[in-house]
């Protein structure tokens, strides 16, 4: 990782919004880095310095946009394929219980033919 002056992280949480933040470096070792976060607020700005690793369960941070840009797709498209995979999962195992797969009714996740409660039923809105 070369040195710079300023540093863009990736949120890599798993609802979060994978926006890109950037900010100043104050200080960086091989392992981390301090960066500088402005909290503006109605009584102005406020900065403090936060440390962070750079290898994290939680962020991910490059020296050029264009790297973190990249990255941002990478997660976006790996939580697209997640979610399309558990849905899939879902609606099988939902098959299993409850063959009619209709689970349009009244806002309480029951089907509308076997009056089966479904669990998670907003994974099943559209009805199979």
């Amino acid at each position: 990782m070369t040195t710079s002056d300023k540093i863009y992280r990736v949120n890599l949480w798993r609802f979060g919004t994978f926006g890109i933040d950037t900010f100043d470096v104050v200080k960086r070792t091989a392992k981390s880095v301090k960066i500088k976060v402005v909290d503006i607020d109605r009584f102005g700005d406020h900065s403090y310095t936060t440390t962070h690793r750079l290898s994290s369960r939680d962020y991910a941070f490059f020296d050029t946009m264009e790297d973190a840009e990249r990255a941002a797709e990478n997660v976006i498209t790996l939580r697209l394929r997640y979610e399309e995979d558990r849905v899939e999962k879902l609606r099988t195992r939902l098959q299993e219980v409850c063959r009619h797969k209709a689970i349009t009714g009244p806002s309480d996740g029951r089907c509308v033919r076997c009056n089966f409660k479904v669990p998670n039923p907003d994974d099943y809105r559209s009805g199979g």
